[in-house]
């Protein structure tokens, strides 16, 4: 009798290993899933600009060295990765579109992943989006005076600028809370957003160009595009989660390398997720 016990105890015990690989199994294809759906949408990682950095050696003597500003961000797919020319009035620096080979941005259709995790068809939104412009400010200011040193070099922009707060929401990280401002020219609409996350020392401006009257079209991409903004030490997470692409059959890149799936569990080879038991 106690060995017919022991041996139900043994079967249930297994199945609740198997159900919970299951379980594992399926969070990581939804991972897989959702690193796709950035792919499908957003190009590889901005290269940042540099800036004078001062360090204190020891014994107070001080040194000053160029380096990238700690900033991470993955732009829409088609904006270049390098910015063009010198900033204006050393302060904004621009990334024009360009193509990717294997992928024109005259035939770009993308699905994109919104805030929440879902993916909804936003068409040709990649196109839309001809231009994007950077700001970095250490200057422990309020965002809202970075923000208005930042727009005056947009005529149109308000001045001061209205800012709103949003909240953009990515899979499996904190909030960002971002400062945000929409506003128009003869020839485009522009999406305007600044973040500095608490504690950190850098504060960042991001502006999107769009083509005239498509700025909500492409709203769900821009407002992906901030959730993988990392700044300072948060740009090296961002980084680590977001910013590798790798080669799927030596083709075109496509997908971020994903975490391997979790190791089977004791007991025998498990159903597939979604098997009859």
């Amino acid at each position: 009798m106690k060995r017919f016990i022991l041996g139900g105890i043994v079967l249930v015990l297994a199945g609740c290993g198997l159900e919970e690989y299951e379980s594992r199994m399926i969070r990581a294809q939804e991972k897989v899933k959702r690193y796709d759906d950035l792919n499908a949408v957003l190009d590889d990682a901005l290269e940042m600009p540099k800036h004078s950095v001062t360090e204190k050696q020891p014994g107070g003597r001080e040194t000053t060295k160029e380096m990238p500003w700690d900033v991470f961000l993955r732009p829409p797919l088609g904006i270049k990765s390098k910015p063009v020319g010198e900033p204006r009035e050393g302060i904004l620096y621009h990334y024009s579109r360009g193509t990717r080979p294997g992928t024109p941005a005259a035939s770009v259709t993308p699905n994109t992943a919104s805030a929440t995790g879902s993916v909804p068809a936003v068409g040709a939104a990649a196109r839309n989006v001809t231009d994007l412009y950077l700001a970095f400010s250490s200057d422990p200011r309020e965002t809202a005076q970075f923000a208005a040193d930042v727009l005056r070099l947009f005529p149109t922009a308000p001045s001061p600028p209205p800012l709103a707060v949003k909240s953009i929401q990515m899979p499996e990280r904190p909030q960002h809370r971002v400062e945000v401002l929409d506003f128009d020219d003869d020839l485009a609409s522009y999406a305007a957003y600044f973040y500095r996350p608490k504690g950190a020392k850098t504060t960042v401006g991001v502006i999107f160009r769009c083509e005239k009257g498509r700025r909500e079209t492409s709203r769900p991409l821009l407002d992906l595009s901030i959730g993988t903004l990392g700044v300072d030490k948060d740009a090296g997470v961002m980084l680590t989660m977001f910013g590798r692409r790798v080669s799927v059959g030596g083709g075109a890149p496509s997908g971020i390398a994903a975490p391997p799936p979790p190791p089977p569990p004791p007991g025998g080879a498990p159903r597939p997720p979604g098997a009859a038991k």
